[in-house]
């Protein structure tokens, strides 16, 4: 993976076909540099349905 700077988060369902669940903004961008990975801990992110 190249060089990116992540500004959102996505959940997806894995189904034969994906279905994007819940889809939101990070409150700060995170900087990856390129062959380094990004985690998120479940615990880290809080999800609102309106």
């Amino acid at each position: 993976m190249p060089a990116v700077t992540v500004v959102g988060v996505e959940v997806w369902d894995s189904a034969g076909t994906p279905v994007r669940l819940w889809y939101g903004p990070l409150t700060a961008s995170r900087t990856v540099a390129a062959g380094d990975e990004l985690r998120l801990t479940a615990s880290s992110l809080s999800l609102s349905i309106a």
